[in-house]
């Protein structure tokens, strides 16, 4: 393995260690925080099945087995779309809430999460911010270049997270509009 993806790997191993730490207790991993934090962020009317998965960037077979054993734990209801018997509505249930909230606490408010990664740019913190951006751009092109398209990236409140999904539900019914030249 080149020694860059070696890097890449080693940090990836660590951060989830020192999230699962984090999390323990509370029944939940990063994969289920992840997804869990986006289901709240839907949570007045709740989000297709498959919305998920293009949001997170993983597999339909990914998602399901994720929710069967959210919905096991009590944190997410599944129920048939009203309009199209066949998609799959998700929605966060009160103790789900609770869950993803401490966890949010536990990991994001706390300023653990971010601490730790300043610290692995540099000693410190001030120094450490301006690369951040520099990190940023350079995760997301390596995402684009091995075809990680998912628009998710852990927005923590609704304001942030909104122009995300706009942004992307716009471009796609842009793309598939056959007056798509007229538009731009």
């Amino acid at each position: 393995m080149h020694a860059m993806f070696f890097g890449i790997k080693l940090a990836h191993l660590r951060t989830l260690a020192v999230t699962r730490r984090l999390l323990r207790g509370m029944e939940l991993t990063p994969a289920r925080f992840d997804m869990m934090r986006v289901v709240e962020l839907h949570q007045e009317d709740g989000i297709a099945q498959e919305n998920l998965r293009q949001l997170l960037g993983v597999s339909a077979a990914t998602v399901s087995r994720m929710l069967k054993s959210l919905e096991a734990l009590g944190f997410v209801v599944r129920n048939r779309y009203a309009h199209d018997g066949r998609s799959l509505i998700v929605q966060i249930t009160e103790i789900g809430l609770e869950r993803v909230r401490d966890a949010r606490d536990a990991l994001v408010e706390s300023g653990v999460a971010e601490r730790m990664a300043l610290r692995g740019l540099a000693f410190e913190p001030a120094v450490a911010k301006p690369l951040v951006e520099t990190l940023r751009s350079f995760l997301s092109g390596v995402r684009k270049i091995y075809g990680c398209f998912a628009p998710f990236e852990h927005p923590w409140t609704t304001e942030q997270f909104v122009p995300i999904v706009f942004h992307r539900f716009v471009r796609q019914r842009l793309a598939a509009s056959p007056c798509r030249a007229a538009l731009i």
